[in-house]
């Protein structure tokens, strides 16, 4: 089993020019219409999360070109999301995430 590293679980994979360029439309009209809780509609999981919540492996490719993906993992660490994949992590690389960022000097 490959032990992750934090440059292997911060890392997103490369994408497709398109797809690159979608997700960045995507982005800016998220940027103009986002209030606290309207980022949920612009997941890609929207309305598809039990299909996913057994399925890791899935849940994280879905999450890895999700537009709102930074917004998903901030959520479920803010609310101590304890269960299933948020943000393309899981619950044990939320925590080491949670223990790193309170490791790291304040600015």
């Amino acid at each position: 089993m490959r032990k992750e590293t934090p440059s292997s679980i911060e890392a997103d994979p490369p994408l497709h020019p398109a797809q690159a360029a979608e997700l960045a439309n995507a982005r800016e009209a998220f940027e103009l219409n986002k209030t606290d809780e309207l980022w949920k509609e612009f997941g890609y999981c929207a309305g598809k999360q039990k299909e996913f919540m057994k399925n890791s492996i899935a849940a994280t490719a879905m999450c890895d070109v999700c537009l709102v993906k930074v917004e998903c993992l901030e959520f479920a660490i803010e609310n101590n999301q304890n269960f299933y994949i948020w943000g393309g992590k899981t619950p044990s690389e939320r925590k080491r995430l949670i223990k790193r960022r309170n490791q790291a000097p304040k600015k």
